[in-house]
């Protein structure tokens, strides 16, 4: 190859050959080219027969050299940095920071864990996050207040969020989330209300969507609405507890009658005949008694063949008196001014009857 330039020796000199051999050739020929002993030859030779010409493919060139002279900076482009390992589980990027002029290897990752939730943020640091990274999961309590709406709500499609409280109006009441049968989300419930319970009746599950009151109070029911008993002594009364009266049971003749009873020893009621058909014991030295029969109003004691009556006697409890003298026997009867023989003897039938009568009276007989 060679150099043509033009202008006289120490005058502005252009040279003619442009492109790479043009770039290539030392500065120091275009001056020694005026001198009578430059060697062309020796000038092109120098050339670097390394470097591309013009369209040759970069996969050609050599192997640059271990320096950072050619590398792109924010001033010119250039060669790309040598690369450095990160290590196991990390990744170097080619990057330049703001305020810096040249590309340097840094961490794209790091092993810090991500950031908790928290507050919106663009972020600062310049270590990108694994594409797997987690986050810590946030206490419930930790989360920030969810707006007044109703996008996240529990539905029958999907778990969610609890609809905002309403306040259920009255002392005494209660408000829950429910969900009646056709309905696809939570809503406010009236739990209890004012309304008393039904009366006691037929049993059923009942259809009402409202809760009663734990201290609810049903209407006491009249004994004769109580629905039959079934046939058994289970709540029959005993000596311990107060219960139901046993079946009664018919007598088994006229004139005869069952009441309940307990005797002595007995634990709970059955049925027993008041009364039989014995006669009454005959009238006799006073005693309480031991049969546990009772004797009818109308019954009737045997009279004893040797009745006396001695000393006193009195009924109704009047005091007992003394026998009164009856007069004597009576004169035979005869016929007289009033229908007597004589006006004495009809003294004395007076006199008898009036001491009869007084006597009747005071011991109770008569009044």
């Amino acid at each position: 190859g060679f150099v043509i330039v033009r202008g006289a020796e120490g005058t502005t000199r252009k040279p003619i050959l442009s492109g790479y051999v043009a770039e290539q050739l030392p500065t120091k020929y275009f001056y020694d080219l005026f001198a009578t002993n430059v060697n062309l030859k020796t000038a092109t030779d120098e050339l670097d027969s390394t470097k591309a010409e013009k369209d040759q493919p970069l996969d050609e060139f050599g192997s640059p050299a271990d320096t950072t002279n050619l590398n792109a900076s924010t001033s010119a482009h250039g060669l790309l940095l040598k690369a450095v390992d990160p290590g196991a589980g990390l990744q170097n990027v080619v990057a330049i920071g703001n305020g810096e002029t040249e590309y340097t290897n840094k961490a794209l990752f790091d092993t810090a864990n991500a950031v908790a939730l928290g507050t919106a943020a663009a972020g600062t640091t310049l270590i990108a996050a694994r594409q797997d990274h987690v986050h810590e999961m946030p206490k419930l309590d930790d989360l920030a207040a969810p707006d007044d709406n109703t996008d996240l709500d529990a539905t029958t499609s999907l778990h969610g969020l609890a609809p905002k409280a309403v306040d259920p109006g009255a002392a005494d009441l209660l408000n829950v989330l429910g969900l009646e049968t056709g309905e696809t989300t939570y809503t406010n419930k009236v739990l209890f209300d004012a309304t008393n319970p039904e009366a006691l009746g037929a049993a059923g599950p009942g259809t009402g969507v409202v809760a009663s009151h734990r201290n609810h109070v049903h209407e006491m029911p009249k004994l004769d609405d109580l629905a039959t008993p079934d046939d058994n002594t289970d709540l029959n009364a005993t000596t311990l507890l107060h219960g139901l009266a046993p079946k009664a049971v018919a007598p088994a003749a006229a004139n005869m009658l069952n009441v309940l009873g307990v005797e002595n020893g007995g634990v709970e009621y059955d049925n027993k005949a008041i009364f039989d058909t014995t006669n009454a014991e005959p009238v006799g030295t006073a005693a309480p008694g031991t049969a546990l029969v009772a004797a009818r109003r109308d019954h009737v004691h045997a009279l004893p063949d040797d009745v006396a009556i001695v000393a006193k006697f009195s009924c109704n409890g009047q005091t007992a008196q003394a026998q009164y003298a009856s007069g004597g026997a009576l004169n035979a009867y005869g016929v007289g001014g009033f229908g007597m023989d004589s006006n004495a003897n009809m003294n004395a039938l007076y006199t008898l009857v009036v001491n009869m009568r007084a006597a009747l009276v005071a011991n109770g007989i008569m009044s």
